[in-house]
């Protein structure tokens, strides 16, 4: 169970239809065993986790007011306007996840994994609103398929696969100014 996250990204637009992006995650994951197919044994866990990643954005749909004149001046208002101005995305990449885990007393007992590193690979969707030239909003659907079986803390032998994660995020936009040559203008 993801408990909450906090992250920064740096995107640079590649194409029309395709970004690059180099992110940043911290936060907490739960595990417990309350629910599941082994309640009776009552291990629970929370892990902190700090993730790297660099992804790439494929927009299957692309706004259709971005570069127009009227949205540069802020005109662009009403439902028309707003659904002119969503942006759709798939995104997939590669990062590194590194993992620190507090377990219950049960789970302490037993004996645990305490955390280590794995390498991650994010995969998702999303969608932009493009609210202004210098702001976006949006929301994000992401799982993390990582190549460990031990965020949990408790590796079992019996597990026939590796940890799973999702996030749901709200994400803010803000866009950088460019010169000509693509390089922030600071003199303008």
């Amino acid at each position: 169970q993801t408990r909450f996250d906090f992250n920064v990204s740096f995107k640079y637009r590649i194409t029309e239809t395709v970004d690059i992006r180099l992110s940043l995650t911290s936060g907490l994951l739960h595990a417990t065993d309350t629910r599941g197919s082994n309640e009776n044994r009552g291990f629970e866990a929370s892990t902190q986790i700090i993730e790297p990643a660099l992804i790439g954005e494929y927009y299957f749909i692309k706004n259709k007011t971005e570069s127009k004149y009227l949205f540069s001046k802020g005109e662009n208002v009403g439902l028309n306007g707003i659904l002119k101005s969503l942006d759709f995305y798939v995104f997939s990449g590669i990062g590194g996840l590194g993992y620190s885990v507090k377990p219950n007393s049960k789970l302490a007992s037993f004996g645990y994994n305490q955390g280590g590193f794995t390498a991650v690979i994010p995969v998702g969707v999303g969608s932009t609103l493009i609210y202004s030239p210098d702001f976006n909003f949006g929301v994000e659907l992401a799982g993390r398929y990582t190549f460990s079986d031990k965020l949990d803390g408790y590796p079992s032998q019996y597990s026939r696969s590796n940890d799973v994660y999702y996030f749901f995020n709200f994400t803010i936009t803000y866009k950088l100014k460019t010169g000509a040559h693509g390089w922030p203008s600071v003199y303008k």
